[in-house]
């Protein structure tokens, strides 16, 4: 299988493994970028053969391998950039919604596919990938969104306006709305979404969640503004602070404010961020050698120059 999905794998090699018939193989060709359209197709015909099997098959844990196979191969195929119109239509009417994602996610994907998706599909899952795939026009994007949050909000549950908010495709008028939802959780994914709006990471920095604020503390995308709010953040600090004290953009002003902590695992953070002097590091571990501040100082792309001067 190596061979199967190596990029540098010359194309007949690639034709003859398809047509080995041992599907673990069949879907390493299929995951290979460089797989050329004609053997994709011999792919797609291997596909009957591989489900005849599987009706032969008694419904144990032998099926059920076999049919997850199955499905991988499909996919693979479904989501491989030379699939073409063709291709990706049969592929748009199989029964498993998984497969049908996968279509709806190729990067090469026709518009008129896309838009057949988005008015016909009634999964929730393969309308998503319809609209954040880059093809889609924006206006359609976030019309389908929009539909599915209010969909859900009408129904109950939440999990569809997480796997939304967690997309860092979704268009940033979505991230915008979802920033305001009742369920922390949805609020969160979008606190942790580096596409997400700066308007939108200031407004969660001042969210009472704690796990809001710990997510946001993790994006490397958060302005400025936010980095201040945060490092003056009194409710349960320790871990906010650690991973604000490791962003590059966090101000030496607020890093020296937590290397000076008595919290360790805020001191530890500040410890692997660059910016801090080499002379600062080196002062800090001839009193503060915890093993957490080791570990951190370890991190520190430079390393090699504390150890050196360490070392002198």
């Amino acid at each position: 299988t190596a061979i199967a999905f190596n990029p540098k794998t010359p194309v007949k090699v690639l034709e003859k493994l398809a047509k080995d018939g041992h599907i673990m193989v069949q879907i390493s060709v299929a995951s290979n970028d460089n797989t050329p359209l004609y053997v994709l197709r011999i792919l797609m015909n291997s596909i009957k053969r591989h489900e005849e099997e599987l009706n032969n098959l008694e419904e144990d844990e032998e099926y059920l391998y076999k049919a997850y196979d199955i499905r991988s191969l499909k996919v693979a195929i479904a989501t491989n950039p030379n699939a073409d119109s063709d291709i990706l239509e049969k592929l748009l009417q199989d029964e498993d919604w998984q497969v049908r994602e996968a279509v709806a996610t190729n990067v090469n994907i026709p518009s008129y596919i896309l838009r057949r998706i988005s008015q016909e599909e009634l999964d929730d899952n393969v309308l998503i990938s319809a609209a954040v795939n880059p093809n889609q026009d924006k206006k359609t994007a976030v019309f389908i969104l929009q539909q599915i949050i209010q969909d859900e909000k009408e129904k109950g549950g939440c999990s569809q306006r997480i796997n939304i908010a967690n997309n860092y495709l979704v268009p940033k008028e979505i991230l915008n709305m979802l920033a305001d939802d009742k369920d922390w959780m949805v609020r969160e994914k979008v606190a942790q979404n580096p596409s997400t709006p700066s308007k939108a990471l200031i407004k969660l920095a001042t969210d009472e969640n704690y796990y809001i604020k710990l997510a946001l503390s993790k994006n490397k995308n958060i302005p400025l503004e936010v980095i201040k709010i945060m490092a003056n953040s009194k409710q349960e600090a320790g871990w906010i602070k650690y991973f604000i004290s490791k962003n590059s953009k966090t101000p030496m002003s607020v890093l020296e404010k937590i290397i000076k902590s008595n919290d360790e695992l805020e001191r530890a953070g500040a410890m692997s961020n660059s910016k801090i002097p080499i002379d600062t590091v080196i002062k800090r571990l001839l009193v503060d050698n915890e093993n957490a501040i080791l570990r951190e100082v370890a991190k520190n792309p430079n390393i090699n120059k504390i150890m050196a001067r360490l070392k002198s």
